[in-house]
């Protein structure tokens, strides 16, 4: 029964650190939100969802290098719900960072994969001509 009990109290931990994370992202307190998400993710390695925001967080701030590991690393899982909008945030980072081959690569696939981020890929696309 102790187990259950042990099981069931890590669940809360994790969601509690999860939503504490997403409200702090929400708030745009990216700094704070990517301790968070470190926390979980030092315990929960392949969770998606922490790191798709925490690359998230290091693209608000800049930190162009950082976000675009991060968003290999989701994209590295099969399939999940968070591919779409990283492989959109992949091609936001190569942008910033002036990747410009990288991220006309990249959009393209976007468009091909006729997705939620298509119209949008094909307006940034226009960005390059």
């Amino acid at each position: 029964a102790n187990k259950v009990l042990a099981e069931s109290i890590v669940e809360v931990t994790y969601k509690d650190a999860l939503d504490k994370a997403m409200r702090l992202y929400k708030n745009e307190k990216y700094i704070d939100a990517i301790q968070e998400y470190d926390n979980i993710l030092a315990k929960h390695p392949e969770d998606v969802n922490a790191q798709f925001y925490y690359g998230l967080c290091k693209y608000h701030l800049g930190q162009n290098g950082a976000a675009l590991k991060k968003f290999d690393s989701v994209l590295k899982n099969r399939q999940t719900e968070f591919n779409e909008e990283a492989n959109w945030y992949k091609a936001l980072t190569l942008v910033e960072m002036m990747s410009t081959t990288a991220a006309k690569e990249l959009l393209g696939n976007i468009v091909k994969q006729n997705g939620f981020y298509k119209a949008k890929a094909e307006e940034k696309l226009k960005e390059f001509k």
